[in-house]
């Protein structure tokens, strides 16, 4: 499968949380690690295999700083 997953922090009830994305799936989770772990069992759950390629850890997103006048 060549929908390598998507990485990205998001605000969610005043927190910020790590949302992992692909396939037309979501998880999101306090942790980067505990994201892919359940983005990779809900993957293993449908019989699909996750993709392997992309980022080996999760990466800061942008953020409004990043973006002047936002």
């Amino acid at each position: 499968m060549t929908d390598l997953p998507t990485w990205e922090v998001v605000p969610r009830g005043g927190q910020l949380v790590w949302r992992v994305c692909g396939m037309g799936m979501c998880v999101e989770e306090c942790s980067g690690a505990k994201a892919a772990a359940e983005f990779d069992a809900l993957c293993r759950s449908r019989g699909i295999e996750p993709p392997r390629h992309g980022p080996s850890l999760p990466e800061r997103g942008p953020s409004e700083v990043d973006e002047p006048g936002v």
